[in-house]
């Protein structure tokens, strides 16, 4: 299957042949400008090396695909509408988190991520095989696109596949019909996840104002060895600021970057006393694609919460390749292996870097029946470590012993040649006596 990244100019192809065929994909984006109202797009060609388009093909195709609905938009009172286009090429966000590489290693067997959110939809194929447990009615959709974006399943004609798409989802609804929900439901909804055995907690759903009852929820979930993912801002009257849980500082905040690896943002997200929120990581939030309800169409998503859903999915294969590791070491692992900003540690819209999946599976071997060359022992801290004074002294002696026998067979080595190696004659200068001084 011929295999395209997704970019502004064309999101995706409805159809994309397999390669070896004359293969022409016709576009039918949904322009970033506006991800709440799908735009048609120009066509975008297949222009790979060998591909030409044939006659009269563009044109059937554009004829033949429909836009992606956006995730979550619908008339108002009314659940979203199902979508009837299922994309069969890799969506972009796969090659930019080198997936299949880290599925070499693991595919999250084992690991089980809550999904707090509006419901995840037991009859989409992709996601239905990941439920622990049975699901619930999704009206806006958000919860099954983010099941889709951490687990999802392949599916034969699909180019989808979660970043986990081995792990277990928990469906944990928080949202009302109208797709809010308060710090309560949130709190709640943690505690729900955790009781249930959840390793990964995913908010999809974020407030403004925590409250003491959720930070005592995400505080609980560490205890109970449980990692909170959460975004790093939500939108109060078209103004981004600040979110909870993302805030607490045992979660992990998540803030999104689009195709071209920017930030989404344009400046960061100040709270009434305008401090910037804290970012931990970021991951792809604009133009990605998953699942919804009512079927197995894709749709497309964007914002902290869909970056969010990246990150519990790559904690989620860490939890499954070293599952002795605990919750505040993954959060640290993750954080530590991330791509760093190319303006320093300090930048407030980056946080630590973009998720890496590979980076974080790849940092420590995980134990000693695997394969060392994976990678080197994970010290998180380093530092200065023990001294053991006898080693100490004795690693000293030896290097200023090397030192002194080098000084002086600089000295002895020349004056030997000069002698040709003789032995100094008796009132000869040997080579210890000093030069003589001539008078003045």
């Amino acid at each position: 299957m011929t295999v395209r990244k997704w970019t502004r100019a064309a999101l995706l192809a409805a159809r994309c042949r397999p390669a070896g065929r004359v293969a022409v994909a016709a576009a039918c984006a949904v322009l970033a400008a506006a991800p709440a109202t799908p735009a048609l797009a120009e066509p975008a060609p297949d222009t790979s090396a060998g591909a030409e388009p044939a006659p009269g093909a563009s044109a059937d195709a554009e004829a033949d695909a429909e836009p992606l609905p956006a995730i979550g938009v619908a008339p108002d009172g009314e659940c979203v509408a199902t979508s009837s286009t299922v994309v069969e090429e890799e969506p972009w966000t796969t090659p930019l988190l080198d997936l299949p590489r880290a599925w070499e290693l693991t595919e999250g067997a084992g690991a089980t991520v809550a999904i707090l959110s509006s419901g995840i939809d037991a009859e989409t194929a992709a996601v239905s095989r990941a439920l622990a447990g049975s699901g619930s009615a999704d009206c806006q959709g958000y919860g099954t696109f983010l099941a889709g974006l951490v687990a999802a399943r392949p599916q034969r004609g699909s180019g989808l596949t979660g970043v986990a798409p081995a792990a277990r989802v928990i469906d944990v609804p928080v949202m009302n019909d109208a797709g809010q929900a308060t710090a309560g439901a949130i709190a709640s909804g943690i505690d729900t996840a955790v009781s249930e055995g959840a390793g990964i907690v995913l908010v999809g759903a974020a407030v403004a104002e925590s409250s003491r009852g959720l930070n005592a929820a995400v505080s609980a979930a560490a205890e109970a060895d449980a990692l909170v993912v959460a975004p790093a801002t939500v939108t109060i009257d078209n103004t981004s600021v600040p979110a909870a849980p993302g805030s607490h500082p045992s979660a992990v905040s998540v803030t999104a970057v689009g195709v071209e690896g920017a930030p989404v943002a344009a400046s960061p997200a100040l709270d009434a006393d305008g401090e910037a929120a804290r970012v931990d990581l970021t991951a792809p939030g604009d133009l990605v694609v998953s699942v919804g309800p009512g079927g197995d169409g894709h749709f497309v998503g964007s914002g902290d919460v869909v970056a969010a859903g990246f990150v519990a999915g790559a904690a989620a294969l860490l939890r499954s390749y070293e599952p002795e590791l605990p919750a505040p070491a993954v959060r640290e692992r993750l954080l530590a292996t991330a791509y760093p900003s190319p303006y320093g540690p300090g930048d407030s819209m980056r946080g630590s870097g973009r998720v890496d999946p590979v980076g974080a599976l790849t940092a420590a071997p995980g134990g000693a029946d695997r394969d060392a060359a994976l990678g080197s022992a994970f010290v998180p801290d380093p530092g200065p470590g023990d001294v053991f004074l006898p080693s100490t002294m004795a690693v000293v002696g030896v290097a200023t012993a090397l030192i002194l026998t080098t000084v002086a067979l600089g000295v002895l080595i020349p004056r030997g040649r000069k002698r040709a190696w003789r032995a100094a004659r008796p009132g000869e200068r040997r080579a210890a006596d000093p030069e003589p001084q001539r008078p003045s």
